[in-house]
């Protein structure tokens, strides 16, 4: 029999993203992805200005013996990226150290030394594991839902534009202007998916910009009304869902019931915007 009451319908979505989640996080694939992020590190915004500035289109950079690590190997010929790394020694005592640059740890840097790192595109060999998130391909079809779901948008008052986002964001929502902004890239699954996420944003947070924004919480709600409201109109989103919402929840599914009142609150307009689409 078909689940038609929206509480319910809720309840089920959460638990079947729970499970995707847990089946997720207990895999060989999440495993692999977290020992593979482990192996590259943040870096300063002046060292990202510098890479940039060397190579435009480098998207994942790390050392010769850190590639070695994963299993690729720098191609012959190939001119690294230059950017400074710390030299940092430990204090035994802050006595007359006070006045000297530390490192996050409250190391000492005693001086800076030119390192050399390479980007992704720059090295063969092994496939790096596959991240938690994968974009959805293709177009299912979903015109009456699509149309459901940007009248909704406009009856509150936003706009929907399709622009170029730079980064891996997919879109986002500028309250100010009351816009939403979807990258232009994606396929049209996929920005159907990141309209309900920031649709989701909108009855969760409100109009107004979130001062001390809790952006974990944030965004397994919004993700969760992605996929229940996915779940509504015949779009699976679990293998983008899934793995956002584990990011994001640090790998504890349990956060999703914590946060079911919101998710609930939130769903329950864009669920009632395409109770009436034909399927």
């Amino acid at each position: 029999m078909a689940v038609t009451d929206t509480t319910s319908r809720v309840d089920i979505g959460r638990e079947l993203l729970a499970a995707a989640v847990d089946a997720l996080v207990s895999s060989d694939q999440w495993t692999a992805w977290l020992e593979s992020r482990a192996r590259f590190r943040d870096y300063s915004l002046g060292n990202t200005m510098l890479i940039a500035y060397q190579r435009p289109d480098a998207t994942r950079v790390a050392g010769y013996k850190a590639w070695q690590s994963l299993g690729r190997q720098v191609r012959t010929g190939e001119k690294g990226l230059a950017i400074p790394a710390p030299m940092v020694r430990k204090v035994e005592s802050a006595t007359g150290e006070k006045s000297k640059a530390r490192d996050d740890s409250g190391r000492v840097i005693v001086r800076f030394r030119t390192v050399y790192v390479f980007d992704v595109s720059q090295t063969e060999g092994d496939d790096l594991p596959e991240g938690p998130c994968r974009r959805l391909e293709g177009d299912s079809g979903l015109t009456g839902a699509a149309d459901a779901l940007a009248g909704h948008a406009f009856a509150e008052g936003l706009e929907i534009a399709r622009e170029s986002i730079a980064g891996n964001a997919n879109g986002y929502i500028a309250r100010s202007e009351r816009r939403i902004v979807i990258d232009v890239a994606l396929e049209r699954d996929q920005a159907l998916k990141t309209l309900v996420h920031e649709l989701a944003h909108w009855h969760d947070l409100g109009p107004a910009e979130a001062p001390g924004l809790d952006r974990d919480a944030a965004e397994i709600v919004a993700e969760s009304v992605a996929f229940i409201v996915g779940q509504a109109i015949g779009l699976d989103t679990s293998d983008y869902s899934a793995g956002y919402v584990a990011v994001w929840a640090g790998a504890d599914s349990s956060r999703l019931h914590t946060l079911a009142e919101r998710i609930d609150r939130a769903a329950r307009p864009i669920l009632a915007a395409v109770d009436e689409v034909p399927r």
